[in-house]
Formats: C-alpha cells, structure tokens, sequence
C-alpha cells in the first residue's frame, strides 16, 4: 500500500490501493488476460504503432489545414494532401471485451467504446487492491464487500464524452442515403422523361447511352456501397448519456458519492472508484 499525502492539507490522507492502466495497441486487447499492463509501462514496452493508410487517406479527405510555423515567426496555412503531412504513428486503443468480467451483452451494447474501457480499468483496480477477486458467476466476483459499499464512490473523468457513439450513428444515417442501384435506375428513369419532355423523342444515341447507364447500375455496383435502410437504435441514448460511472457502480453495488465530469486531457489519465 502507498501513501500519497496531500500537497498543502495535513490533516488529509490519500491512500492508493490499487491501481490500473488501459494500454493502447490496435491489434491487441486493452487488458490481456493475466498480464499486468502496469508493469508492461515500467518495463518501456512501446504501444506507438504506425497508421493504416486508409485511415491516413480519410485524414486527407477532410481537407484539413495545418499551420506552418515560419523562421521568421510568422504563421501560414497549407492544406494537408499527401501521408508525408498526415499523422503517421499514433497509440491507438484496442480491442474490450467486457464479457470475461461477467457483463452481458445487452448491458454493454448501451455503453460507448470509451465508457467500456474505463469500467474495465475501474474492476481492474479494484482486483489490484484484493478488494474483489474478479472470481464468480456473473459479476458476483466484481462486487464490493457488503461493508464498503455505502462509502464507496465513482468519479468519471473524460473528454469528448460518447463522441464516438456520436459520429458513428449519423455516419450510419447518412450511408442509408448513399445511391444504391435501385436509386440509380430512378435517376435514369427521371433523366429520360425530363428528355423527353425537353425534346419531344430521345435520339437513338441517347437511348442507348441510357440503356448502357442502365446495365451499368445493374452489374457493375459493388454490393457493399448499397446502402441499408436506416433504422434508429434505442440504445443510442443510453451511450450518449455518459452513464459510465453509474454503471460501475451498479457493477460493483457502490452507493457513495458518484460523477463525471469533463477534464479534458487529464480525464484520459484517471478514473477514481
């Protein structure tokens, strides 16, 4: 057990128990079973892995400007358009999977990515601190002793709390708009009653460029651009509510003082429980 003192308050005791790390790694899971991510810091393990290039081709295609800093101290612009100018190595997060902590899947499909990373670092550190064994059925083996409970808190530090969430719900509504084949056949059908209506009678050079589009949109779309219908999740609320700390406790059947609050870099540095 270490005692950190309290910079400035001599009369208050803070006392780390127990401690976890979530460690990036985008071909690895975040908490490797039976590995101590900790002691894989200390040790100077590196998790900085280099950027697929079509995530590096998606950074370009948002047309970013990065600003340049001149030798004479002046500033300038230049819009990013080739990997040399992107971002190429980043520690990106890997793979959770909360079920080897007894959690369901209908308990998790409501949790955004960052929500599931940080209750696994929270039941991580409770198991450091041999305050939970992590053994049982379900998360029986996650719950606090019956005596810490009513003084038990959570506070859930963050930063761009269920963005993720956020983006990948309308980037799904917006991809059931792409133009499948069947909406191209619609746009060839209006493009020649317009003609026709302009015209009087399509030329047989413009009923067969419009045949040729048709056959096109019939064979030679790829199935994986046609979109799907879009339908809205319920449970889109419930990952944007920003309920991880709320859900750790009922995890662990702590009742004290619970929170989230947004610290912007620093909230990637700590969850207390």
């Amino acid at each position: 057990m270490t005692q950190v003192w309290a910079s400035g308050r001599p009369n208050i005791k803070v006392v780390v128990t127990g401690i976890s790390a979530a460690l990036p790694g985008r071909d690895h899971e975040v908490f490797p079973p039976g590995v101590n991510n900790v002691r894989r810091i200390i040790d100077g393990e590196s998790f900085i892995t280099c950027i697929p290039n079509g995530v590096k081709d998606a950074m370009i295609e948002k047309n970013v400007d990065a600003m340049v800093k001149n030798k004479d101290g002046s500033t300038s612009t230049t819009k990013i358009s080739s990997y040399d100018q992107t971002i190429n190595v980043c520690a990106s997060i890997g793979s959770i999977n909360l079920a080897i902590y007894g959690i369901s899947e209908s308990i998790v499909s409501t949790m955004d990515r960052a929500v599931q990373v940080a209750i696994a670092a929270g039941l991580e550190a409770l198991k450091d601190a041999r305050i939970v064994s992590g053994v049982g059925e379900g998360t029986s083996g996650w719950e606090l002793p019956e005596h810490f409970r009513n003084t038990t808190g959570v506070v859930y530090a963050t930063s761009f709390p269920a963005l993720d969430t956020a983006v990948a719900e309308v980037s799904e509504y917006f991809n059931s708009k792409l133009i499948t084949s069947v909406q191209v056949k619609e746009v060839i059908n209006e493009l020649r009653r317009r003609l026709q209506k302009r015209t009087g009678k399509l030329s047989v050079d413009s009923e067969s460029a419009l045949e040729q589009m048709e056959k096109l949109a019939a064979h030679d779309i790829d199935d994986e651009v046609v979109a799907k219908p879009y339908q809205f999740d319920r449970k889109f609320l419930f990952r944007v509510l920003v309920l991880g700390n709320a859900q750790l406790a009922q995890i662990i059947k702590a009742r004290g003082p619970n929170m989230q609050t947004n610290a912007a870099c620093a909230g990637g540095s700590y969850t207390a429980v």
